[in-house]
């Protein structure tokens, strides 16, 4: 699929791996429109077809108030490889519909597309991204920051991360990897003007 008016650009990286906030930074200090494929499933579970179908995968008690119980369904699909392919496998393909539709209707000459479960598994279906930037940072940083930032224990923080592909298998599909172990928010920043400019040379 090729877009227009836009360059669709994708980043991933791991849970605490400082994605979402070079995320942050692109859209606000670089004025990147920013399709998340996260913001996505947040809504799209809100609809009451999906709802349906969750609640006969994995049971009444997962709806709360008309709405999916999204801490259970967390620790479910935490807990099991199989339930967190299946509910993958059954959302996926709306997610896409909608992201490239949001794609399409970007106005900034790049647009990053946040996929955190961007992977080889499942890149065949993002074959429309020009580009993939992946920012991955240690264990032991990953490790801590999920204790400090979210008051997990040690082996909780460990299972979170996982249950999620591994940056060296991420790195088959990145472009341009971004090691943010030990950076600050502003040589993220710095990192992130050249590799956009980078981009920006390729294109012309």
């Amino acid at each position: 699929m090729n877009f227009i008016n836009t360059y669709p650009i994708g980043i991933t990286g791991g849970i605490a791996s400082g994605k979402s906030t070079a995320t942050r930074i692109l859209k606000e200090k670089l004025n990147l429109n920013v399709v998340c494929a996260d913001t996505i499933s947040r809504e799209i579970t809100k609809k009451p077809s999906v709802i349906k179908k969750i609640a006969e995968k994995f049971g009444d008690e997962i709806v709360m108030n008309k709405q999916i119980n999204r801490a259970m369904l967390r620790a479910i699909i935490t807990e099991s490889k199989e339930a967190k392919k299946w509910l993958e496998d059954y959302l996926h393909p709306v997610i896409n519909k909608e992201i490239k539709k949001q794609v399409k209707e970007s106005d900034t000459v790049m647009t990053i597309v946040d996929i955190p479960l961007l992977g080889p598994y499942n890149f065949r279906h993002y074959d429309y991204l020009k580009k993939v930037i992946v920012i991955k940072a240690d264990l032991e940083t990953r490790i801590r920051r999920l204790m400090e930032r979210d008051g997990k224990n040690r082996q909780q923080a460990v299972a979170f991360i996982n249950l999620q592909i591994s940056d060296k298998e991420r790195e088959k599909i990145a472009d341009f990897v971004i090691d943010n172990t030990e950076l600050t928010n502003q040589e993220l920043e710095s990192k992130l003007i050249t590799t956009i400019n980078e981009i920006t040379n390729l294109t012309n």
